[in-house]
């Protein structure tokens, strides 16, 4: 790809909305790679050169399921649910953005494949996108939903 051409779409991703997405598969990270041998080597491509353009934490769950959370635009959103859909991975999304706005309990008490509490890394994750996608429409619908009483000094900042 031409480098004009990367230029333009890092351009129209920081313009389109981005989401903090969580994604919980049903399938061990052993079951995942294994249903990877079975995917094409183009789909198993495009997604790993898509995956260059937003940021993502692996994690593991109950009995060793994988999922992962994600910062992207929507467009990346639909294509990886096509992605798992297509390829019969069995899925949980959620849009957890608001909830990160609105600081509301989210849940960051996750894994990695070896054990390891990666809950730190989870909340830096949700900070990152707190700090770099929310707006004063952001906050102003946390005011409407939670009152001015809920708004922290980063609210009270972006409204500066």
């Amino acid at each position: 790809m031409v480098n004009y051409q990367k230029h333009i779409i890092f351009v129209l991703i920081k313009k389109s909305t981005m989401k903090l997405i969580r994604v919980k598969t049903e399938l061990t990270r052993l079951e995942l790679i294994s249903k990877f041998d079975t995917i094409s080597l183009i789909d198993l491509e495009v997604i790993f050169n898509m995956s260059k353009y937003f940021d993502y934490l692996d994690f593991t769950y109950t009995q060793d399921k994988s999922g992962f959370f994600a910062i992207m635009a929507d467009s990346y959103r639909e294509r990886i649910e096509d992605f798992l859909q297509k390829n019969s991975i069995s899925y949980n999304y959620k849009d957890i953005s608001k909830d990160i706005f609105f600081d509301n309990p989210v849940e960051s008490n996750y894994t990695d494949d070896d054990g390891k509490d990666i809950s730190k890394n989870v909340k830096d994750l949700f900070l990152k996108y707190k700090k770099n996608h929310t707006t004063q429409d952001d906050v102003l619908d946390k005011i409407l939903e939670k009152g001015v009483d809920s708004l922290t000094d980063f609210d009270k900042n972006i409204l500066k």
